[in-house]
């Protein structure tokens, strides 16, 4: 399947949000993201770079959400300790990209409930 990064205003409208599972605290390997960032588009990897300082660890409870724009600079930390980081990662887009392409889709059709898989 080829891939291809979208235009800026593709990329402005899509919603990430990340379910915490589990507690991430500073030394759990929390997200690190560069605030408001997403406002300047896409950056080139020298920007992202020297923007690395002025990042911040974004801390969660059981249960919290986190919403971003994938624009956002951002990067996992690692843990450093043995506990667990598990986030579920959903990312929302318009219905359609537009410019007459169309979102992939499952080809393998998922089975029905009722029926035998």
């Amino acid at each position: 399947m080829w891939f291809a990064q979208p235009p800026v205003p593709m990329l402005e409208r899509l919603l990430a949000a990340r379910l915490h599972l589990d507690p991430c605290g500073e030394h759990d390997g929390p997200l690190r993201v560069v605030p408001a960032s997403h406002q300047r588009g896409v950056v080139s990897p020298e920007e992202a770079v020297r923007r690395r300082g002025a990042d911040v660890a974004c801390m969660a409870d059981v249960g919290d959400v986190l919403l971003m724009r994938p624009l956002a600079l951002h990067a996992s930390s690692r843990a450093s300790g043995d506990s667990r980081r598990r986030v579920l990662h959903f990312l929302w887009a318009p219905p359609s990209p537009g410019d007459g392409l169309d979102w992939p889709v499952n080809a393998v059709p998922l089975p029905r409930a009722g029926k035998e898989a």
